[in-house]
């Protein structure tokens, strides 16, 4: 009798086991359909927290004109800067140039005066030359 009634407590507990197995696997399969439900709707709620994330981010429409408005005078003075930059370095190179033509004009007239000074000088040479020459052939002669 002990062991009917140990048979009939361990069946029994294999029956409670099997509910309990059952119960759980069952309780899976609804939460799983129920998860597979509410991902659309969770991704959904994150694009709505992440949206309403970026409008707490942007400042309101007229702080962004103003910020525009601040950006853009900013840009404005550099560019005048820069423009001002850009005449005084003109100015700069167009004096130079000037400059160096000057000297490049000096130059070129000095050039010239030595090539006549060079050509007198050869022409010298040449006449002191023949000079000598003459006088040698009329002294051996």
């Amino acid at each position: 009798m002990m062991e009917e009634v140990s048979i009939a407590v361990a069946y029994d507990a294999h029956i409670i086991n099997q509910t309990t197995e059952e119960d759980l696997l069952a309780s899976l399969v609804a939460d799983s359909r129920l998860r597979a439900a509410q991902l659309p709707n969770q991704r959904q709620s994150k694009e709505k927290r992440t949206a309403q994330c970026q409008r707490e981010s942007q400042p309101p429409l007229e702080e962004s004109i103003h910020r525009y408005q601040r950006e853009n005078q900013l840009l404005e003075k550099a560019s005048i800067r820069l423009e001002q930059e850009n005449d005084v370095l003109a100015h700069e190179l167009v004096t130079s140039k000037i400059a160096l033509r000057n000297n490049l004009d000096q130059m070129e007239d000095k050039a010239d005066l030595l090539n006549e000074e060079l050509l007198e000088a050869r022409l010298r040479l040449a006449e002191t030359t023949e000079r000598r020459g003459y006088r040698r052939r009329r002294w051996h002669s």
